[in-house]
């Protein structure tokens, strides 16, 4: 699996962990739950169109409210690695014009015009 990008990096840095603490007995994406185990452990599925419906607008909602709530986190370590960035490629480039400069007026004999 490829590196994550520096943005993708800063991202996940910048996430903080999802449980709280009430939420600790949730299972996380990667591990094996029986559907034996689910039935005992959750709620029922719902059963018709409406309760889909209201589910899924709670959600939704409950994801727009997570999103809401992190994503100045989020856009906040994007544009500190974005600064520290670019502040690096200015330095680098002034460094080399510098020293560009420097060896085209040394290395010409015009010490003088300095």
């Amino acid at each position: 699996m490829p590196e994550p990008d520096i943005y993708t990096a800063a991202l996940l840095a910048a996430t903080p962990a999802l449980t709280t603490g009430e939420d600790e007995d949730m299972p996380i994406l990667t591990e094996v739950v029986s559907p034996e185990a689910a039935d005992s452990k959750g709620a029922p599925l719902p059963a018709d169109a409406a309760q889909v419906e209201a589910l899924t607008a709670e959600i939704i909602e409950s994801v727009k409210r997570r999103l809401s709530y992190e994503l100045s986190t989020l856009l906040e370590a994007v544009l500190l690695n974005t600064v520290e960035e670019l502040e690096a490629g200015i330095a680098v480039s002034v460094e080399t014009a510098v020293r560009g400069f420097m060896e085209q007026k040394f290395s010409s004999g015009e010490t003088d015009t300095l």
